[in-house]
C-alpha cells in the first residue's frame, strides 16, 4: 500500500478524496455513476462548500470507486499532548474487556 495522504480531520479525509478523483482524472459524474449515487451527488460531498457529508453508507462506495482503503495508526506526538488530560477507566468496572490481541487489527 502506498500513503497518499495524512488525515487529521474531515477536511483532510474531503481533500484527499478531491485530490485522489483529481489524480484519476475521473469526472464527479462518473464516480456518482459506478459508486451508485444519484447524480450530482459527489459533487456536494467534495465540494468547497459542502452541501451534503460523507455517511456510514457512502463512505465505502466511495473508497471503493476512487480505489482507496483507510487505515487507523497511532500518532504517538499527538496522543502525548492529551494523555495526561485523559481519565483511565477503572478496570474492575468494565463489564467487557476485549484485548488487542482479540480486535480485529491489521498490519500495515
Amino acid at each position: 500500500m502506498t500513503p497518499l495522504a495524512e488525515v487529521k480531520d474531515y477536511d483532510d479525509l474531503i481533500r484527499a478524496f478531491r485530490a485522489r478523483a483529481d489524480a484519476l482524472s475521473v469526472s464527479q459524474m462518473s464516480i456518482d455513476d459506478v459508486a451508485g449515487f444519484c447524480q450530482g451527488y459527489v459533487s456536494k460531498l467534495l465540494c468547497p462548500s459542502r452541501t451534503r457529508g460523507i455517511t456510514p453508507v457512502t463512505l465505502g462506495p466511495l473508497l471503493s470507486t476512487l480505489g482507496l482503503k483507510l487505515a487507523v495508526l497511532e500518532d504517538p506526538e499527538t496522543f502525548a499532548k492529551y494523555a495526561s488530560r485523559l481519565q483511565y477507566r477503572n478496570p474492575n468496572l468494565v463489564r467487557h474487556k476485549r484485548s488487542v490481541e482479540q480486535a480485529d487489527v491489521i498490519e500495515i
